[in-house]
Formats: C-alpha cells, sequence, structure tokens
C-alpha cells in the first residue's frame, strides 16, 4: 500500500490532500468457486459507480463492515487511521489521541421496497 501527498513539499498545509493506493491485487479476498464474476476476483471496483449487476436496496446488506470490496479485511482503514492521525500529531505535538475511538459505519440508504420483480425489469 502506498500514500501519495499531493500538495505537501515542505511544511504543512492547512488543506492536505493525499490518495491511498492499495494493491491491485487483494490479499485478502473471498473467492468463490460458485460465483461467476465478470471483473477480477482481488478487483477494487474503483472503475464504474454502480454494481454490473444492480440490487434493489443497499449493497450487500448482511455484512456489518459494508462487504466487499473490503476495505476494512485489507487493512485500508487502518492506514486511514494511522495517516489522520500522523497528520493531526504533525499538527499538534500535544494533541492526545489515546482515547479516540474510530468507528465504522455503513452509508445510510434510503426506505425502499424490497421486490424482486423490479430488478427485472
Amino acid at each position: 500500500m502506498a500514500i501519495v501527498f499531493q500538495n505537501v513539499i515542505d511544511s504543512l498545509p492547512k488543506d492536505i490532500r493525499y490518495k491511498i493506493r492499495p494493491r491491485a491485487e487483494q490479499l485478502n479476498g473471498e473467492e468463490d468457486a460458485n460465483t461467476v464474476r465478470f471483473f477480477s476476483a482481488s478487483d477494487w471496483r474503483t472503475t464504474s459507480l454502480v454494481p454490473f449487476w444492480p440490487e434493489n436496496g443497499p449493497r450487500e446488506p448482511l455484512e456489518d463492515d459494508g462487504g466487499e470490496p473490503g476495505y476494512h479485511r485489507e487493512g485500508f482503514l487502518h492506514i486511514q487511521r494511522a495517516v489522520a492521525f500522523g497528520i493531526i500529531h504533525a499538527a499538534n505535538s500535544s494533541a492526545d489521541l489515546n482515547d479516540t475511538e474510530i468507528l465504522i459505519k455503513r452509508y445510510p440508504y434510503p426506505p425502499y421496497l424490497d421486490d424482486s420483480f423490479v430488478v427485472v425489469l
């Protein structure tokens, strides 16, 4: 995994821009022999905004951590936390982050009708 800082040269700017670049292939991807895939099993799926086969309702509703492509499982969120804490510490070296709680939460999804026929249309 790589971290690319876009606007940090010599000093810490007020607006820090960075990108986290994970490996092209996931290390901890879930394999399922019965699943037909239209993409690589290790793909981060950043080329489209919606799934190839759209579903009615939220994506992977039974997964607590959001499911595929596995930002939690692949360590992406841990790196994001470490970078954020590093930036906070660089801006304020006396900041106490020991009791800081980080939570993962799914993006809210509006109410929907769970009707399989709608997907067929």
